[in-house]
């Protein structure tokens, strides 16, 4: 059959017109699919674009962080403090010792607002909520701080605390508009975007990569960084902060996530396999193995960092004198390097020491004390003030450091345990020479872990044994002070050396020369705070002992000179050290137990003849007549003596550390670790002791609690009035201890992140600029549980106590009212912060109950700074567009923190041209609600 071919055509025709519609549509599709493409793609390239103007907005102000900081701190002749949120420092052009408040804001400023202030200039707030669930105390969680804002007048919960900062307007050329309502009629400048900073300092907060606890739990010494108590941020004085504190500490994360038991010992912390947190927010993830962690962290999250240290340098900005004599614990920095091998146990000088490098450690300490520009007392030195015209006495001064340390470190002589003192000679414009015997007037001898000889006398019989000759018996008393270091020595292991009229012999102390009150007939062992008589009536060859007259013996009083030692294998005392002392000698009639003799008051200070004192009834086997303890002190001697709460003598600081290695808990001279814990232990080194060049001053230490010269107040600042001395406690900044860390590389880098830095202190500078913020808890933490009294160590600061103090040293407050024999505090240095730890002395609650309270600064001295090396750079970045109804709005932001860490490598001269200053970036987050 066939079609008709007009019908087919008109099939053809309908077939294409419905393909042309087709591809028609599909175009049209395409079209729309692409045109909205294109118009999502330009809107995403300007939000991209508007990112990236932030994240370069954001960069900027931690750069204008970093290079405040860099300008700041970079000339070691610019004295410098940081703050959360500032740095003071001296005038660029001035030297270290010009304290003026010199403040460096670290933040973009405080914003000024008024009733008509437009919505879209309001501040930039730091401190925004996030989304996060609602805190245990009702408080809606908060990006820095979830503390409440102390000036709302809600009822509780209160609001957390508003962190408002000022705007830095950014133009398109780039120019930085700062006007808090800039101008929005500039059409061809606008504004393009706007960027906030506020830094805060880390070393403000506690770093509970080394806080644990000052708990039982806690083997370390008083003053290990382990020491600053974490408990105190997660719940205070309470049995679950501790059990979480020791779950952060202790936490291993592998090869299972667990929480360790706690070393027994602090050679067993060393070997400690555990888990180092390397962000701020690391530790919750304890969590899993110990509930509570992470609502503790959150609400403790203002006062926590995973990483922080302090330069460690002085006020002078070097490096600080590291307080050993081993070369190992020193790290690379200064110390008193004075070994002729490197490590060696230094008990005995004569072999061990040597005598060139002795010199120059000696020089080197004199200089310090020789120093007229002390920033809080410039012009004056410690010289003018403890050996006023005497620039070689200094030496003394020096020589009883280093035999402190050396006692320290020493497990001394095999048998005894004691430590030889180092003896010589230091004339004015020489060089101090050690000698094994020394014994003119510019000689000088240390004070060590030995007994001293406290009396001295004769008897002479009135029956001659030969022409002009007579028996003797001569008398000494050895006393063992009852913190010196020493438990016992056995007296036999002793000899004696004894000169009358110039006529000597030496020979092995025996137990029939021996009498100790209270023990048996020939007991020759002494015990610690006992005394023994010594008689001897024979020479070494076993003839009498004899004293020989021109003519007959005096019939009434006359005078004998006497001069004694003590010995086990050198010297251990020399009394006097120089020409001897003068003794009465009685009437033939005088019985031998009612004999004169000549006494010393204070055990250490009896090296010069006039140190000697005649009493007419001799004391024998007790405590001397003459001892001033328990009495006032005389006004007349400045500075003034070592007083007690009730502002009388006391020998509290009658101190040498036992043994290295030794252990006695309870102890003021208990030394397991066998290094210095803080410098704080400088308030044993004495300062009354003159050798052989004249009489000294009984009961005078080094002074580390509220200074004692006149003055008044100046606006918040004490000013003195007539002569003012650099304080003791300014001593101190000279000075750091080794940083005993774990013997794991990591560890080590955590505890002592560079050869220069410390890890783990807490900064006194706390208060954050400009906001009111309480943040009192990281100082607190250095206090709590540490020991206010060294006449009891089981005194302890509580929660509460810790607090106390710990707001007066946050708001710096000094002592208003001080107890008898004691002084109010005082304020030095800068205005707006302390300038050296050892300021904290000043502060009411520190160290102002006499000399036993200096025990607290020996728990904290260690765990405190003026200045840190860590920030954190919170920036808040919007980029914007201005409007033709001058408005502008917000198109993008950007919020991060940024940890910045300084340091310096390879410190050069002291005109700092070589010092390598260096800035680098350990931790970076973007900050989302």
């Amino acid at each position: 059959m066939k079609f008709p071919q007009r019908q087919s055509a008109r099939s053809d025709r309908g077939a294409a017109l419905i393909i042309t519609l087709a591809v028609l549509v599909l175009m049209t599709i395409m079209v729309v699919s692409l045109s909205d493409s294109v118009r999502i793609e330009r809107g995403s390239a300007r939000s991209h674009l508007e990112k990236t103007r932030a994240e370069a907005l954001a960069q900027v102000g931690i750069e204008r962080v970093v290079a405040r900081l860099r300008q700041t701190t970079a000339k070691s002749q610019r004295n410098w403090i940081s703050l959360p949120g500032r740095l003071v420092a001296a005038p660029a052009s001035g030297s270290s010792t010009v304290l003026q408040d010199a403040s460096i804001d670290l933040f973009s400023g405080t914003p000024t607002l008024t009733p008509n202030t437009p919505s879209y200039f309001l501040p930039a707030e730091l401190n925004i909520s996030t989304f996060g669930q609602t805190l245990t105390n009702g408080v809606a969680p908060h990006l820095i701080t979830d503390l409440p804002d102390p000036k709302a007048t809600e009822p509780d919960p209160k609001p957390a605390l508003h962190m408002l900062l000022k705007w830095c307007y950014v133009r398109r050329d780039g120019a930085i508009d700062l006007n808090n309502e800039p101008d929005l009629k500039n059409t061809d400048n606008p504004i393009v975007g706007r960027y906030a900073f506020w830094t805060d300092d880390e070393s403000c907060k506690v770093n509970y990569n080394l806080a644990w606890t000052r708990g039982s739990g806690n083997p370390n010494p008083a003053s290990h960084p382990t020491k600053v108590n974490l408990p105190t941020l997660l719940g205070g004085d309470n049995a679950t902060a501790e059990t979480l504190a020791a779950a952060i500490h202790l936490y291993q994360a592998s090869p299972s996530p667990k929480v360790q038991s706690a070393p027994a010992t602090a050679s067993a912390y060393k070997s400690l396999n555990r888990f180092f947190f390397n962000t701020p927010e690391d530790a919750r993830q304890v969590e899993r193995v110990n509930s509570g962690i992470y609502d503790a962290l959150n609400l403790a999250k203002f006062n926590v960092t995973h990483y922080n240290h302090d330069p460690d340098t002085t006020f002078f900005n070097e490096p600080r004198i590291v307080l050993t004599c081993r070369k190992d614990k020193a790290a690379g920095r200064p110390f008193l390097d004075i070994g002729v091998t490197d490590n060696i146990d230094l008990w005995d000088p004569i072999t061990t020491i040597n005598p060139t490098k002795l010199a120059d450690v000696i020089d080197k300490l004199n200089s310090y004390l020789k120093r007229t520009d002390w920033p809080m007392a410039p012009n004056s030195s410690l010289q003018d003030k403890y050996y006023a015209g005497k620039t070689a006495r200094l030496t003394q001064l020096s020589l009883n450091i280093i035999n402190y340390v050396r006692s320290k470190e020493s497990a001394g002589e095999a048998v005894t345990k004691v430590v030889i003192p180092v003896r010589g000679e230091h004339v004015p414009g020489g060089r101090f020479e050690m000698m094994e015997i020394a014994a003119t007037p510019t000689s000088y001898i240390g004070v060590t872990r030995t007994p001293k000889i406290t009396e001295m006398g004769i008897w002479v019989s009135g029956t001659p044994s030969g022409t002009n000759t007579y028996p003797a018996k001569v008398k000494l008393e050895i006393y063992l002070p009852l913190n010196f270091g020493l438990d016992q020595i056995d007296l036999k292991l002793l000899s004696l050396y004894l000169a009358v009229n110039g006529s000597a012999d030496e020979t092995t102390i025996r137990d029939t020369e021996v009498v100790i009150a209270g023990h048996a007939a020939k007991d020759t062992i002494l015990r610690a705070g006992e005394y023994a008589t010594i008689t001897r009536d024979t020479l070494s060859t076993g003839k009498p002992w004899v004293v020989k007259f021109t003519g007959a013996r005096p019939t009434g009083e006359s005078l004998i000179s006497l001069r004694f030692a003590i010995h086990r294998v050198r010297r251990l005392d020399v009394t006097p050290v120089g020409p001897a002392a003068d003794c009465t000698l009685n009437g033939p009639s005088t019985p031998e137990k009612d004999i004169s003799s000549i006494e010393i008051d204070d055990p250490r200070v009896n090296s010069h003849r006039d140190d000697w004192k005649k009493v007419a009834k001799n004391t024998f086997g007790s405590k001397n007549s003459i001892s001033t303890l328990g009495t006032e002190p005389k006004a007349s001697v400045v500075p003034q003596q070592d007083v007690d709460q009730n502002g009388l003598i006391t020998d509290i600081s009658l101190v040498m550390p036992a043994p290295a290695g030794t252990s006695k808990p309870g102890s003021v001279c208990d030394n397991p670790s066998g290094v210095l814990s803080s410098a704080g232990e400088l308030g044993y080194i004495h300062t009354g002791m003159e050798s052989s060049a004249g009489a000294g001053i009984p009961w005078r230490t080094l002074r580390l609690q509220p200074n004692n010269y006149p003055g008044k107040d100046s606006g918040g600042i004490f000013v003195p009035t007539g002569v003012v001395y650099p304080p003791d406690w300014a001593f101190m900044d000279l000075f750091t201890v080794p940083a005993d860390v774990p013997n794991q590389t990591t560890a080590k880098a955590v505890f002592s992140p560079h050869d220069t830095a410390t890890g783990g202190r807490v900064n006194m500078n706390a208060k954050p600029e400009p906001f009111d913020i309480d943040r009192v808890l990281p100082l607190a933490a250095v206090f709590q549980g540490a020991r206010t009294d060294a006449t009891n160590l089981n005194s302890k600061l509580s929660f509460a106590e810790a607090r106390t103090i710990a707001e007066a040293v946050y708001n710096h407050k000094p002592l208003a009212t001080a107890a008898p024999g004691n002084s109010n505090g005082k304020q030095y240095g800068y205005r707006n912060g302390y300038d050296s730890p050892g300021e904290v002395v000043e502060i009411k609650g520190v160290a102002d109950r006499g000399e036993a309270s200096e025990q607290l600064l020996r728990d904290i001295s260690n765990l405190i700074t003026s200045r840190g090396n860590v920030f954190s750079i919170y920036t808040v970045v919007q980029a914007l567009k201005q409007t033709p109804n001058q408005r502008i709005v917000v198109t993008g932001e950007q919020r991060q923190q940024a940890m910045v860490e300084r340091y310096v490598d390879n410190r050069g001269t002291p005109d700092t041209s070589d010092d390598k200053l260096y800035f680098r970036t350990v931790f970076v987050r973007n900050l989302l609600p």
